[in-house]
């Protein structure tokens, strides 16, 4: 897992990464709570720069490292939804997996489908 990291210096954006050895697994609830709060603080530092500063090959570059951390994204993703799939129960879901999900996440019910039998081991 990376800790990402936003700056422009003289116009030119730059993605520092600080990452997290396997020994440095979050291991509390506000360990995660941080965690989450970091991405949210650097993806809102990421919406507002601008990119107007970078060349073409520069643009296509970040774009590059974008999708690759939403690449990134599902792992954590699959792992939460499989939790939730052998360990919590449908009261505790108010519904079936399914149903949780597309509610919670707003996407529609064969989204939350998908996304449940694509997490799966």
């Amino acid at each position: 897992m990376c800790h990402f990291s936003f700056t422009v210096i003289s116009g030119a954006l730059f993605v520092s990464a600080r990452r997290y050895d396997s020994n440095m697994l979050a291991n509390s609830r506000e360990e995660l709570v941080e965690v989450f709060d970091a991405l949210d603080a650097d993806l809102d530092r990421l919406d507002e720069v601008s990119f107007e500063v970078l060349s073409t090959p520069e643009r296509l570059r970040s774009l590059e490292r974008l999708e690759c951390l939403a690449r990134r994204l599902p792992a954590a993703q699959h792992t939460l939804i499989n939790q939730l799939d052998t360990q919590a129960s449908e009261e505790e879901l108010g519904g079936t997996l399914c149903c949780a999900l597309a509610n919670r996440l707003r996407i529609t019910k064969p989204e939350a489908g998908r996304r449940s039998a694509e997490a799966k081991p």
